[in-house]
């Protein structure tokens, strides 16, 4: 089995694990998360000898910094409940570990976009549909809507309820893995 193939379905196998964690407990353990890291650089040590060491550490490193700073910006997936889960940035990191900085980036990119599609649609299911759709109605055909009230404590209680963010960056690996070259040339970069 080629090796590079071996690091990629090593990597989906391990955030598969960390989304069923996530999902049970809405934590990704440490226990998880290092070990990944250092065989992301073991692998990249075997591929490219110390080279392949330095662009693992980079990757790694790069994840990490550029999701916590997102993540804890006021806008942020977690800005009203502390910011993002450190256990995420840390399986970003190890995304970055096996596969190196420039697909890091990429990475985070496809990540942003699937956390915010997956955003939207749980608080679709959220939204009462119905009384939204009797104060339109009677906006449009009335004009008046006074004492017409929409009840928002489901959507205030899932602002405050945990997402597991795990499924986004399974989501965004796996893009990346098979659409790296197309994406980075989308984007008008080598």
């Amino acid at each position: 089995m080629d090796i590079i193939l071996f690091n990629h379905a090593l990597l989906l196998m391990l955030i598969m694990v960390a989304v069923v964690i996530d999902w049970r407990t809405t934590k990704i353990p440490n226990v998880l998360t290092f070990p990944a890291a250092i065989c992301g650089v073991v692998l990249n040590y075997i591929v490219s000898d110390w080279h392949g060491v330095l662009l693992a550490c980079a990757g790694w490193f790069i994840a990490a910094l550029v999701v916590v700073f997102l993540g804890n910006l006021p806008m942020g997936p977690g800005a009203q409940v502390g910011g993002i889960g450190m256990g995420d940035a840390k399986l970003l990191a190890v995304v970055g570990s096996f596969l190196g900085p420039k697909s890091a980036l990429v990475t985070i990119l496809y990540f942003c976009f699937f956390f915010g599609i997956m955003s939207c649609v749980i608080l679709a299911t959220k939204i009462p549909w119905k009384q939204v759709g009797v104060v339109v109605s009677t906006m449009i055909f009335e004009g008046d809507i006074k004492g017409l009230t929409i009840d928002t404590t489901k959507l205030k209680e899932q602002r405050k309820a945990p997402i597991p963010i795990s499924i986004a960056i399974l989501a965004a690996t796996t893009m990346t893995i098979f659409y790296q070259k197309q994406t980075l040339a989308f984007l008008g970069l080598p």
